[in-house]
């Protein structure tokens, strides 16, 4: 993790078949602190429900989006967090950097429903929005 005096930023995800639940976090020894949190709903016709609160419960976001996957889904959740400013997820033994990206073994681990890693399926497409 990071050090003592330092808070994580943690990114967590909950995928199902048709909705990815997702939270961002500030976290050290003692403390939780929520950042933002929602949900995309996808229904694979591209007519999904993507909502995003703040810490403190207010609406950032709600709207209907172009969302078929959980691809789709993470993408918009990486514009929401990059376009909002919060800081970026913090790498397992690293200290936070300035821009997003894909932890390695996030990017290795396949999708049970099609065996395609993030990497396969664009996850690395929140970098060229």
């Amino acid at each position: 993790m990071t050090s003592p005096d330092r808070p994580a930023v943690v990114l967590a995800l909950n995928s199902g078949s048709s909705s990815l639940k997702f939270g961002l976090y500030r976290v050290d020894s003692s403390h939780l602190e929520a950042l933002v949190s929602g949900e995309a709903d996808f229904t694979g016709d591209g007519k999904g429900q993507f909502r995003a609160d703040d810490a403190q419960g207010a609406h950032l976001v709600r709207e209907t989006a172009s969302l078929t996957d959980q691809r789709d889904a993470i993408v918009r959740v990486g514009r929401l967090l990059a376009d909002t400013g919060m800081p970026e997820p913090t790498p397992p033994n690293a200290a936070p950097s300035n821009s997003w990206t894909t932890h390695p073994e996030v990017a290795r681990t396949p999708n049970p429903e099609n065996s395609e890693t993030p990497a396969q399926q664009g996850f690395h497409a929140l970098h060229a929005t």
